[in-house]
């Protein structure tokens, strides 16, 4: 067995062509998906089913530092979202000390992120609607 080593530098994510950076000390990344893939259904007599569900969706958090100039660039991409309504853009998550690969050609920005000023740094957490994703969740 060989020795298999993960590095969140080799992560990059890009929306709407913009490489993201800056990502928080507690967090980076999530995509959680909107429903499972299969939904069993079982009979009174026990016998199974299973019907195809077809939601290509999730949800994708970006957890950047308050000092990260990525927080600029996802502002401006929402506010030009908010008046034109055309902000639906390509979001990608690349592994490169792996082999995982989250990606999606129409993904927006659902809200803006909480802001907290204080004392130390915080942390900004981005939350985006991926309509359409592709996935391999593969391991290094």
């Amino acid at each position: 067995m060989g020795l298999k080593t993960y590095n969140f530098e080799q992560v990059v994510v890009t929306y709407g062509g913009a490489v993201i950076t800056g990502f928080g000390q507690n967090g980076g990344v999530s995509v959680e998906f909107n429903e499972d893939v299969w939904e069993p259904v079982v009979g009174a007599d026990g016998e199974e089913s299973r019907a195809r569900k077809n939601d290509y969706g999730a949800e994708c958090t970006l957890t950047l530092m308050q000092t990260s100039e990525s927080n600029l660039t996802l502002s401006a991409f929402l506010e030009a979202d908010l008046r034109s309504g055309a902000g639906a853009l390509p979001l990608t998550i690349v592994d490169n000390s792996g082999y995982s690969v989250i990606q999606c050609t129409k993904a927006y920005i659902k809200s803006r992120p909480v802001s907290t000023f204080n004392s130390g740094v915080e942390e900004r957490e981005w939350v985006f609607r991926m309509v359409d994703v592709i996935s391999n969740v593969g391991g290094n």
